[in-house]
């Protein structure tokens, strides 16, 4: 009788070590879940701190214009879905300063995507000799959607559509098999217009001998040459 309600009465406990071994599991549980709590912040942190937002691009653009310009058109290059380069141009400002462009890329956060922003190259940070009777062009190494540079040079022409009549555009394409020239119309936006050339001074498909563009001559609605590059 005595020892039924001893044991019916609570009497009978557990080992002091069984709950240390539980109380220690709870608090390294607890210290993982901090850990991790802190890392994910960290990475956010970094993220946010290191990327910009469409209206950060915007702000960083009207800091760092040369020519005094307050609208920049946008032009997406969409080749790499959530990677995509994004060009602001210069649409307005000092006329007789040369053509003006800025270049971020779209950067996800892994498979995440913010609609953030990494600057990558301006007009203003290269040779504004490149710059020239109204036709502005910069030339940069692009990256694909696994991160890795391209074998060949991004080249992109550009203007204000109000500062020259910029209709066409002539090139010559240098392979294996030879040169051959080319003549297309410019491509126009809002405000401005561009000529993009991709993966130029790569192998082509031989993987024998770069293609070079050369000779690019810009003409206006005329036929007359403008520009020449």
């Amino acid at each position: 009788m005595h020892l039924r309600a001893y044991i019916f009465g609570g009497g009978l406990s557990q080992p002091k070590g069984v709950f240390c071994i539980k109380n220690h599991a709870k608090q390294l549980i607890l210290a993982s879940v901090c850990l991790a709590v802190l890392a994910v912040s960290v990475i956010f942190a970094v993220y946010f701190s290191t990327t910009l937002s469409a209206q950060q691009c915007q702000a960083y653009c009207l800091e760092n214009t040369q020519r005094n310009a307050t609208v920049f058109g946008v032009l997406k290059d969409g080749r790499y879905a959530e990677k995509d380069y994004i060009y602001r141009i210069a649409v307005n400002g000092d006329a007789g300063k040369a053509q003006e462009i800025f270049v971020f890329r779209q950067k996800p956060l892994g498979i995440l995507n913010f609609n953030r922003y990494e600057f990558v190259t301006s007009s203003t940070a290269l040779d504004s000799s490149a710059n020239t009777a109204g036709v502005g062009c910069i030339r940069f190494t692009a990256r694909n959607d696994k991160n890795e540079r391209e074998i060949g040079y991004t080249l992109l022409y550009y203007g204000v559509r109000a500062e020259s009549d910029i209709a066409q555009y002539e090139y010559t394409l240098t392979t294996r098999e030879g040169s051959n020239v080319y003549r297309g119309n410019v491509s126009k936006a809002d405000g401005f217009w561009y000529v993009k050339f991709y993966n130029v001074g790569a192998y082509d498909l031989n993987e024998v001998t770069k293609a070079q563009i050369s000779d690019v001559h810009f003409l206006d609605s005329n036929g007359n040459t403008v520009a020449v590059f």
